[in-house]
């Protein structure tokens, strides 16, 4: 589990990673909505990589301690989004640029933990004693090593992909997946969301941690979250 054998280091890498990870997807979901037209982000002052600017502290903390949380917030309004700035996006109606306003958070993090990769491999290449454990493990337990937090970056980069897809609650992927609902079916799609998506979502984070055998959230994600970060390690 997430919060298994946890040692100030892991703690310290971690928060590295998801500090990286959700800032760049917070700031993904605004500047694509600013682009979408929604002059909402730029108001807020969420235009920037300030973490102060995107990061909600009580849910991150949660999150870097026990792996689940509110990690930042984007306030993007897609009633906001009728007179786009970008001259791709005016050839789609609100409901698009609103959904790819969203996806535009998780493929954040996709290209976070594909760029982390790259610099690992180069690394690899230029200087593998700096990818390397620290030696000594009293100290390996409080300080990470640089190793240790770019694995991390690549990692929680994709698990927050990964997890932001789920199309329940407020997840990003219930936007997405919404963007593809026929009209006609869209109040029907929300109501669904509005009175179960996040129970389903909680019941099944809550079964990930009390019946681990059970976990089928944990194979939703980790097991594809650890294949992807392999792939683009290359190990």
């Amino acid at each position: 589990m997430f919060f298994a054998n946890l040692t100030l280091a892991i703690l310290i890498s971690r928060l590295i990673a998801l500090l990286i990870g959700t800032v760049f997807h917070e700031y993904m979901h605004n500047y694509i909505g600013w682009l979408m037209g929604d002059s909402t982000p730029a108001y807020a002052g969420k235009l920037s990589l300030n973490p102060l600017k995107h990061i909600y502290w009580p849910g991150f903390l949660m999150f870097v301690v026990l792996g689940f949380g509110i990690l930042g917030t984007a306030p993007i309004n897609p009633g906001a989004m009728d007179y786009p700035r970008a001259k791709w996006a005016q050839r789609l109606d609100r409901r698009q640029r609103f959904g790819i306003a969203v996806l535009a958070g998780p493929v954040g993090n996709l290209l976070v933990a594909a760029a982390a990769a790259l610099i690992v491999r180069a690394l690899l290449l230029a200087a593998p004693g700096l990818m390397g454990p620290i030696e000594n493990a009293n100290i390996a337990k409080i300080v990470p090593s640089p190793g240790q937090i770019m694995f991390d970056i690549v990692f929680w980069n994709v698990l927050l992909f990964l997890f932001n897809l789920i199309p329940l609650g407020a997840l990003d992927g219930r936007y997405i997946l919404g963007m593809f609902i026929p009209p006609r079916n869209v109040y029907q799609y929300e109501s669904f969301q509005n009175q179960y998506g996040m129970f389903i979502l909680l019941g099944l984070i809550m079964v990930s941690f009390v019946a681990p055998q059970l976990n089928l959230l944990g194979r939703l994600i980790m097991v594809p979250a650890q294949a992807i970060t392999y792939a683009l390690l290359g190990v």
